[in-house]
């Protein structure tokens, strides 16, 4: 008896300790069920605790669980102590005084997550778990329950009791309820799809929702995505979506697309976040997902897995091995085929016959190549970038390597061995797809170049660059070497796709540090002239003319460029003139006429940048009859953000106290020469101190040629002044050196572009 006293105590104790009285009184007052004084009835928090009292001991009579309770509640304050145990009738007629609402409002606002970041099988990751569970609970047989929830049966039989039909959401590890909902066992909505409908305003961002099979209904999904929580539920065979389109010819639904484009996002967001987790069910999972793309998918022999996986992989940030080990198994299966000369519609399980499927609804593709979607996956995966492109594809000894080249000029070509990048931008053919438009798509390679944006910078494509990726690895500037080799061998790998050119540009203007060595003839004390933060590329001045001439033809890439090229001339002089014999310590000149080296060899550089850059504007000026101005003109005043986060890097490791961060802390990108330059550069109208127009945007747009001498003395104008050590001599000299890059910009063009367009002139004033 005394043990069953302890064990009544500690169980009424942590019911009273989970629902406090204070929340009970808030809520019978919210619902006017106070009890009158002195009229010998049941408190109403009194009879809340003994309904939870009857779940808590299931099998017990009323009167038996209100022996149990009444003394702990006595003791815990919640009664009177010698109060009369209630008998039966008495509680009966207090919880029809209660009434369900109350009790249904308690429960919403105690029921809360209880699990911590210690709590076994509760999260994944920074997601807190969470699942919808489902069952049946038999009733009293009494004509009451009868009549309101039913026998379920079939065939004539029955069952012995009423049944009600309970689904909750439930957390995960400590299996706590979150919410529920009741229905009868029978009858028109009645299903777990209808009592979902009743939970889902219960999911919240940060949680991961998983639903068995038999709870998937396309619209229930829409609406549990829209919650902001990650999904991750069973379908079962043959699920039941609405119909898009009849056929390709015929309008589709844009509200359905729309919902379309978000399931597939989630379940990408769900599927990326799933791989993060090191727990061993999920190494597991990932394990058995690579095994599993390897086979078909889809009626009769189906297309591969790889296109139905990979198109679920547009969002999110997959963990690196998975998208390594992924990509790899992907390559060698298109490796395979290309050796066995299968097309890239066979390898990928088009046979021909009937509409392929669509199964990408972002609008850019349908899907069908399961490089395209892998392509952006990679794009928001820097590491796993990097080390995909560089993995090789095949080797130069591979058995029916098809992929020969005439490498050392003697006219007979020769197998050749290829890297995944290699392969991917100089020798697949993309599969055609189509936009939404009914346009020819330029996803796959577009994507391509977003990955070898993520691969060479150490960002995802689209982001800004920041002091914690300006040092490139040896991975990252062999690659970007790599590139600007191959738009040298080949112009029309990029000049053909120019939609290409604003990664490529963008990658540029993060190298600019080793684009300036490589443009320099002399390699002696570079590192000093031009410091680079980690690895440095290797660059050659005949690759690097070609490559600016090609990325210069397109606005975005132009700008980039232009833009990279200004902030780091600007930022490179100011470093210098901060630190006149960093370059030169030659102790038979002043630190001025030391200087005067370092600055200008940067002036020269910028002029023979500028000089390619503009030649391939004008080049491509001049094909369209010079409508691309405004592009190009817009562009630039659009890449203002890019040159403030490449003036907040700064030139190099070493200059940090110089510019970079230690300037924008102290007094703000702005405030530095390059920060004036960019500016104004990005604004369209630069003015000097004479009301002088520096450079121009927009249809008034000057020369080229006299504006980059313009804004290089603006730039070493600027950089002595923010320095502290003006030098109207320097500042004289360097529209000279700019002067001389540009024409040698000019020679390198009639040297080393061959059969590649050379305008006949710069832009003409109007």
């Amino acid at each position: 008896m005394r043990e069953r006293k302890l064990q009544d105590l500690v169980s009424v104790g942590v019911l009273a300790a989970d629902v406090s009285r204070d929340v009970i009184d808030e809520v019978v007052a919210e619902y006017g069920r106070q009890a009158r004084r002195s009229d010998g009835k049941l408190p109403p928090h009194v009879v809340v605790y003994l309904v939870m009292g009857l779940a808590l001991f299931r099998g017990e009579d009323y009167e038996e669980v209100a022996a149990r309770m009444i003394e702990p509640l006595a003791r815990l304050g919640a009664c009177r102590s010698g109060d009369p145990v209630p008998t039966a009738s008495a509680i009966t007629q207090a919880r029809k005084r209660l009434g369900p609402q109350v009790m249904r409002e308690v429960f919403r606002r105690t029921a809360v997550p209880v699990a911590d970041l210690l709590t076994g099988g509760a999260h994944l990751g920074s997601l807190r778990l969470v699942s919808f569970d489902g069952t049946t609970l038999d009733m009293p047989d009494t004509p009451s329950n009868a009549g309101a929830y039913g026998y379920p049966g079939s065939a004539g039989e029955r069952s012995a009791f009423p049944q009600l039909r309970l689904l909750t959401l439930i957390e995960d590890g400590p299996r706590a309820p979150l919410a529920a909902e009741i229905a009868p066992c029978h009858g028109k909505g009645s299903g777990e799809r209808t009592l979902l409908a009743g939970l889902l305003d219960y999911l919240e961002e940060g949680m991961l929702a998983t639903a068995d099979a038999g709870l998937f209904g396309f619209d229930l999904w829409c609406r549990a995505a829209q919650t902001g929580a990650e999904l991750l539920w069973r379908v079962g065979a043959g699920p039941e979506l609405p119909k898009v389109k009849e056929s390709r010819d015929q309008p589709a639904d844009g509200k359905r697309l729309d919902q379309y484009k978000d399931l597939q996002k989630h379940l990408s967001l769900t599927l990326a976040n799933a791989t993060q987790s090191a727990s061993p069910d999920m190494a597991r999972w990932k394990f058995e997902m690579l095994q599993a793309v390897e086979k078909p998918i889809g009626p009769g022999i189906g297309v591969s897995g790889y296109v139905v996986m990979s198109n679920l992989m547009r969002a999110g940030d997959y963990e690196d091995d998975f998208l390594e080990s992924y990509g790899r198994n992907m390559l060698a299966r298109e490796q395979e085929g290309v050796r066995d000369g299968r097309r890239r519609e066979q390898i990928w399980g088009y046979h021909g016959g009937g509409l392929w499927p669509h199964l990408n609804s972002t609008g850019t593709d349908f899907g069908f190549d399961p490089m395209t979607g892998y392509m952006k996956a990679l794009s928001n995966s820097p590491d796993a970038a990097t080390a995909f492109f560089n993995a090789e594809f095949i080797g130069k000894d591979t058995e029916n390597n098809p992929f020969k080249r005439d490498t050392d000029g003697d006219g007979r070509k020769g197998h050749i061995g290829l890297s995944n990048f290699q392969y991917l931008f100089e020798e697949r053919n993309w599969m055609p797809d189509q936009d939404s438009e009914g346009e020819d798509s330029i996803a796959g390679k577009n994507y391509l170049a977003a990955a070898l944006e993520a691969a060479t910078t150490g960002h995802p494509a689209g982001e800004l660059p920041t002091p914690a990726t300006a040092a490139h690895t040896e991975d990252q500037a062999k690659l970007y070497s790599e590139i600007v080799k191959s738009v040298s061998e080949v112009p029309s790998r990029l000049a053909d796709n120019g939609f290409m050119s604003d990664s490529l540009g963008q990658i540029s203007a993060e190298y600019m540090a080793d684009i300036h060595r490589g443009l320099r003839p002399a390699d002696k004390n570079e590192d000093l002239l031009y410091p680079v933060q980690g690895a440095a590329a290797k660059l050659g001045e005949q690759d690097l003319t070609r490559f600016m001439y090609v990325v210069g033809q397109n606005p975005e890439g132009y700008a980039a460029l232009t833009v990279g090229q200004h902030a780091y001339t600007a930022s490179a002089m100011e470093y210098h003139f901060a630190h006149p014999e960093a370059f030169v310590k030659d102790p038979r000149y002043s630190p001025t006429q030391n200087m005067e080296i370092a600055i200008l060899d940067i002036a020269q550089n910028a002029g023979e940048i500028q000089g390619t850059l503009g030649a391939g504007r004008a080049y491509a000026a001049e094909l369209d009859a010079g409508n691309k101005d405004a592009e190009f003109n817009d562009a630039i005043t659009k890449a203002g953000e890019l040159g403030e986060s490449l003036v907040g890097i700064g030139v190099g490791a070493a200059t940090a106290s110089a510019v970079g961060p230690g300037a924008v802390v102290a007094g703000g990108v702005a405030e530095t020469a390059a920060g004036e330059i960019i500016g104004s550069l990005t604004e369209g109208l630069m003015r000097d101190s004479s009301d002088e127009v520096i450079y121009r945007n927009g249809e008034e747009i000057q020369a080229t040629r006299d504006s980059t001498f313009r804004l290089v003395e603006k730039a070493a104008q600027a950089a002595g002044d923010q320095a502290g050590t003006p030098s109207p001599h320097i500042v004289a000299l360097v529209g000279r050196e700019a002067e001389i890059g540009f024409g040698g910009a000019q020679d390198r063009i009639r040297d080393f572009v061959d059969g590649v367009g050379v305008p006949k002139a710069l832009e003409k004033d109007k």
